[in-house]
């Protein structure tokens, strides 16, 4: 199975998130919308982890979790990366406590390399993905002004999230499958 750890979103942020999406839903003609459990922040992409035990991974994480304290997060304006008139995938970048979470990642990508997942080559970009392959009616520097800035509520991180991703006729969906608080998680 395919896994990955990352940061689940309270249901609050989520909610603010769909409504983005909802506002922007408007200005396109065809494209993919994330759905409520595709809303996440990846940190570690591990790839296939076998269906083994799971014991390895989730006593390093429990141990890294333990030692990082609880930070503050919250959602930015929109990255995009565009593939010739098609808008590939449209992001909302993180502002906050960038520099503890950027730590944890750097701590994650270590703490799994010793089990056999290699750190990753490519730097670490921040973002949650809204939707894919989007075609908008008009430019999207128009829609952006047309929907207002970004504005959501901080966010609390308290856990790290071991996520698996599963493919069902045809859509990909991500399921928790454990979960390790911060030192000051609940």
């Amino acid at each position: 199975m395919r896994a990955f750890i990352g940061i689940d979103f309270n249901d609050e942020i989520k909610k603010e998130i769909l409504a983005i999406q909802d506002k922007l839903k408007p200005h396109t003609e065809s494209g993919r919308w994330k759905s409520w459990d595709d809303l996440h922040l990846t940190l570690k992409f591990m790839g296939e982890i076998g269906t083994g035990p799971l014991e390895p991974i989730n006593d390093v994480m429990k141990a890294l979790a333990n030692q990082v304290p609880a930070f503050s997060l919250s959602l930015a304006d929109f990255w995009t990366y565009d593939d010739r008139d098609l808008m590939r995938f449209l992001w909302l970048g993180l502002a906050g406590d960038l520099d503890a979470l950027r730590n944890l990642q750097a701590m994650v990508d270590r703490a799994l390399e010793p089990l056999g997942y290699a750190a990753e080559k490519r730097g670490f970009a921040p973002h949650v993905t809204l939707g894919q392959d989007l075609v908008f009616k008009t430019d999207f520097d128009q829609v952006k002004a047309a929907i207002g800035p970004v504005q959501l509520k901080d966010m609390i991180v308290h856990w790290l999230v071991l996520f698996v991703s599963e493919e069902t006729e045809g859509r990909r969906s991500y399921r928790k499958i454990a979960e390790y608080p911060l030192a000051s998680g609940h």
